[in-house]
């Protein structure tokens, strides 16, 4: 029986994996995701926009949408299981773990939840250097923020 030395056994099993540190993707699918991140980051974008914005949308506007709603929660439902893949099937997420942006995926916090988590889940130009693995934001914590922001954004719409 022989025994491998830690640095031998912890590079078999590939980079991060000793650290903890989220392993870089390969290139071309670090840029198919980097494209559907801002495909998304734009969509939700637009309906954060058009949520808070909403009374001063054009009636024509108004009365488009209202006439489909089936066309616009079917839009909806793909980009949000669009974002959820991009969480489960994606590069590990940088600031939070996997099931804390699950949490914040929750339809109580209506497109912010997916709006921060496409921006916010991998590397963003000008946030600077990721936190180390250790210290991501984890599922219960999570789970509380979600339920949290979720009442302060009812609280805030209801008025």
């Amino acid at each position: 029986m022989t025994v491998e030395p830690a640095g031998a056994a912890a590079e078999l099993a590939g980079p991060g994996a000793k650290t903890g540190a989220p392993v870089p993707p390969a290139p071309e699918r670090s840029r198919r995701v980097l494209r559907l991140r801002l495909v998304l980051g734009v969509f939700w974008a637009a309906a954060t926009l058009v949520l808070v914005v909403g009374r001063w949308v054009p009636d024509e506007v108004a009365r488009a949408v209202v006439d489909r709603p089936l066309a616009l929660a079917l839009v909806l439902l793909v980009a949000w299981l669009a974002t959820l893949w991009l969480v489960v099937a994606g590069p590990e997420p940088y600031r939070a773990t996997r099931w804390a942006w699950a949490w914040l995926l929750a339809p109580g916090l209506g497109p912010l939840g997916p709006l921060a988590c496409v921006v916010l889940s991998g590397p963003t130009p000008g946030l600077g250097v990721v936190r180390p693995a250790g210290r991501r934001l984890r599922g219960g914590w999570a789970l509380l923020v979600s339920l949290a922001l979720s009442a302060a954004l009812a609280r805030l719409l209801s008025w």
